[in-house]
Parts: structure tokens; sequence; C-alpha cells
């Protein structure tokens, strides 16, 4: 139960932080257009998002399952999260392409 409560948190917490980010950014990136191209585009990016990490989820782990016994959809998640993050720091880095 505290597992799940503190995943909530977190969770909401990413969310009512990360996309207001995002949809700023974004709108501030691509100017007035941004209403009817950029912001409905990323609201369908994030939710299909959050519909299809379960799927993913249980994809990853039963391949890591085959491979590790122990191996938890919540190893799995933690594993994600952090490659993800490996990735989100790599493309900081680049230059947009012209």
């Amino acid at each position: 139960m505290p597992g799940t409560l503190l995943g909530s948190f977190l969770i909401g917490a990413a969310n009512g932080i990360g996309v207001p980010y995002f949809i700023s950014t974004a709108s501030a990136k691509a100017g007035r257009n941004a209403a009817t191209t950029v912001i409905p585009a990323l609201s369908v990016a994030l939710y299909i998002a959050q519909f299809t990490t379960p799927a993913i989820v249980t994809v990853c782990e039963k391949i890591l399952g085959s491979v590790i016994a122990s191996v938890t959809s919540y190893h799995v998640a933690i594993l994600l999260s952090l490659l993800f993050t490996l990735w989100c720091v790599l493309v900081v880095d680049r230059k947009p392409a012209k």
C-alpha cells in the first residue's frame, strides 16, 4: 500500500509539473499556430503513452523475466525510466535540425 501511494504521488507530481511545462514550451516555440497544431498532437501523444505503458512494461517484463527470474513490472518500469532519462539528457545537447 505505501508503494502504491508513493507511486501515485510521483505520477501525479510528474503530470502536474511536466505536462504544463511541455505545453508551454511547445506553445512558445510554435507561436500562434500551436493551439491548432502542436498542443493537440502533444496531448494525444501523452494520452497514448499513458494508455500503452502497461502493455509495454508487460512485454518487457516477459522478455526480461525469461532471462532473469526475479524481474517484476516495478523493475522494468524503473529500468525504462532510467533509459528514458538518459535519452532525454543526451537529446538536450543536440542542435535542432535545420
